[in-house]
């Protein structure tokens, strides 16, 4: 993890746009563009390396085979782990796979009953599980951690003195994503904006890269479907 606060990082984004002490930049404006980059780079990140950031969770459905999606996140404050994506859906015994409504629309009618395997899929902010009925589920996500503006309250920027969570050694591609996003503010240095998001682009290729493969096997072709569905 990152030993870079976050008042350090306003500080690294305001040395690179050369804004100091310029007050065409608060330090909430900063905060914001380095937490919309954090957001948004957590994502590639998890994208690219999905077990990178991973818990499994003790999930208990409702009688018609629901749980909220709300319940894929964990943690308050500074600890939050937010979900992101589910890895794996299993009761002990059997692997869910995931499907889509459209495929199964009689599947949460309790008549129905031509299941060949247990599945799930997303209902608004809800997701359903198949066939219906309380079970005692084991689901494993990977997540976010908390977004750097909710660390503390709204205007408390002296009190941003938390090391942030972010892979080290790459808090480059955080300052020059924020850096591109505050050069833009109306349209006056286009160029320069266009510049940092380059430098970013580059170093985040290299921060992938770097999580993707975390040793010295080699990257192997796999095919998309899971093993569950041919009773691996």
């Amino acid at each position: 993890m990152a030993t870079l606060t976050i008042n350090q990082l306003v500080s690294e984004v305001r040395q690179n746009i050369d804004a100091e002490s310029a007050p065409r930049w608060s330090d909430a404006e900063v905060i914001t563009a380095l937490s919309y980059a954090h957001e948004g780079l957590w994502s590639r990140i998890l994208s690219a390396a999905p077990y990178y950031r991973f818990q499994s969770l003790s999930v208990a459905t409702a009688a018609d085979g629901t749980f909220p999606v709300s319940a894929l996140s964990t943690g308050t404050g500074n600890d939050q782990k937010r979900f992101y994506r589910i890895l794996s859906v299993n009761d002990g015994q059997n692997e869910y796979v995931e499907t889509r409504f459209q495929d199964i629309p009689l599947g949460a009618n309790s008549a129905y009953t031509k299941y060949q395997r247990k599945l799930y899929y997303l209902a608004g902010t809800n997701y359903q599980t198949l066939p219906v009925g309380t079970n005692s589920l084991t689901v494993v996500v990977n997540y976010k951690p908390t977004m750097l503006r909710d660390f503390v309250p709204a205007g408390a920027v002296s009190a941003y003195n938390i090391p942030i969570d972010w892979p080290e050694g790459s808090e480059n591609v955080l300052v020059y994503d924020a850096a591109s996003r505050l050069l833009m503010k109306g349209g006056a240095e286009a160029n320069t904006a266009a510049l940092f998001g380059r430098m970013m682009q580059t170093d985040l290729a290299d921060m992938l890269d770097d999580i993707r493969r975390m040793s010295i096997n080699p990257t192997r072709m796999a095919y998309p479907d899971s093993a569950a569905i041919w009773g691996g």
